[in-house]
C-alpha cells in the first residue's frame, strides 16, 4: 500500500500556506468513479460550499474533473486497491492537523442533509466521529459500538497529528479497523450520559440475547470518551442525527446508510469490483488485522 506522496503533502501545506484552505475545511477522498456520487453529495442542502472543500483525487482523471470546477484538489495516484483509496484520509487529516487546521472528513456518501459543522464545532473534544457498525468487532464487544471514518471532526494539535500519523501507518485492509484498534488499544474509556435509544444485531435487525451476534449499543445524545496514553478526548456522535442504520428523522444531518443503497450506488461499486479484481470485497464488509507503529508529530497548537 502506497504513502501519501511528499508532493501531495507540500501540496497540502501550501495551500494552507496561501489561505486557499482553512480550518473547518471538508476532506474528500475519491477517483473518477465516484464523480456522480460525489456530485450528488455536492447537491444536497447542507453540504459545505465548494471553496470550503479539499478533495484528494486519486486519478488523474479525478483531479482533472475537480480543479476546472474550482474546487482544491490535490492529487495521488493509488496503486489500484479500494484499501489504499480509503486509507489516505488519515494521511491528510494527518499533515492539516500538523499546519494547524481543524478538518471534517465525509465520504462521498456520506449525505449532509443538514449542515453539521457548527453542531460538531460546539462538542468539547479534540475527535468528533460518527457511529458505525461493528467492524471491528473487538471494539464492538469493549465499548458496545464503534466508530465510523465516514464521518468526522479534527480538532489540529500536536495529539491528534500524531494519533492520525499513527493510524495511517498500521493500517491494513481497513481503515475503520486500524483506527478503532487503536483507540482500544490506547485504553480509550466512554462516559455514557444516557441508556442506549435502541440495541441492535451487525445486520440492523433488533438484539435478541438467546443469539450470539455481537450488540450495537446507539444513543440518541453524544458519548464522551477519553485516551490519557493519547491525550485525546473524543466524541461519539448521535445515531439519530448522524445514522449508519437508519432510519432518517427530520433532526438527521448526516445520512450514511449502510442498508438503503441505492442502484446508482450498487452500479458504481460494481464498477469498483471490476476496476480492482485484486478486491475481493468492500472494505465496509471485511476485518482486518493490523500491527501498529507511531509516527510523531512536528507542530504544536494549544488544544481546544
Amino acid at each position: 500500500m502506497s504513502r501519501l506522496t511528499a508532493e501531495a503533502q507540500n501540496k497540502i501545506r501550501r495551500l494552507v500556506e496561501s489561505g486557499r484552505i482553512r480550518s473547518g475545511v471538508t476532506v474528500v477522498v475519491v477517483n473518477s468513479i465516484f464523480t456522480d456520487i460525489l456530485r450528488a453529495w455536492m447537491a444536497k442542502p447542507g453540504a459545505p460550499p465548494k471553496d470550503e472543500i479539499l478533495i484528494l483525487a486519486c486519478d488523474a482523471q479525478a483531479e482533472e474533473i475537480w480543479a476546472k470546477e474550482g474546487i482544491a484538489v490535490v492529487a495521488h495516484v493509488t496503486d489500484g486497491s479500494l484499501w489504499d483509496l480509503f486509507s489516505k484520509r488519515h494521511e491528510v487529516i494527518a499533515v492539516l492537523c500538523e499546519a494547524g487546521v481543524d478538518a471534517f472528513h465525509s465520504d462521498a456518501d456520506a449525505f449532509w442533509l443538514r449542515d453539521p459543522r457548527e453542531y460538531c464545532r460546539s462538542l468539547p473534544a479534540d475527535l468528533v466521529v460518527s457511529q458505525g457498525t461493528a467492524l471491528p468487532p473487538e471494539a464492538c464487544r469493549a465499548w458496545g459500538f464503534v466508530l465510523c471514518t465516514g464521518f468526522f471532526y479534527t480538532r489540529a494539535s500536536t495529539q491528534t497529528a500524531a494519533f492520525f500519523h499513527s493510524v495511517a501507518e498500521r493500517i491494513g485492509r481497513c481503515d475503520q479497523a486500524a483506527l478503532n484498534l487503536a483507540l482500544l488499544e490506547a485504553r480509550t474509556a466512554w462516559t455514557h450520559r444516557s441508556i442506549p435509544s435502541e440495541k441492535l444485531s451487525y445486520r440492523g435487525m433488533r438484539w435478541d440475547q438467546s443469539k450470539p451476534d455481537v450488540c450495537i449499543s446507539y444513543y440518541d445524545q453524544p458519548v464522551f470518551g477519553r485516551s490519557e496514553p493519547l491525550d485525546i478526548n473524543l466524541c461519539l456522535l448521535p445515531h439519530r442525527l448522524f445514522s449508519r442504520l437508519g432510519p432518517t428523522h427530520e433532526t438527521t444531518m448526516v445520512a450514511h446508510l449502510l442498508n438503503e443503497k441505492n442502484e446508482e450506488w450498487r452500479r458504481h461499486i460494481a464498477a469498483l469490483r471490476a476496476r480492482h479484481a485484486e478486491g475481493a470485497s468492500l472494505p465496509w464488509n471485511n476485518e482486518a488485522d493490523s500491527s501498529s507503529a507511531r509516527h510523531p508529530a512536528a507542530t504544536t497548537r494549544p488544544r481546544a
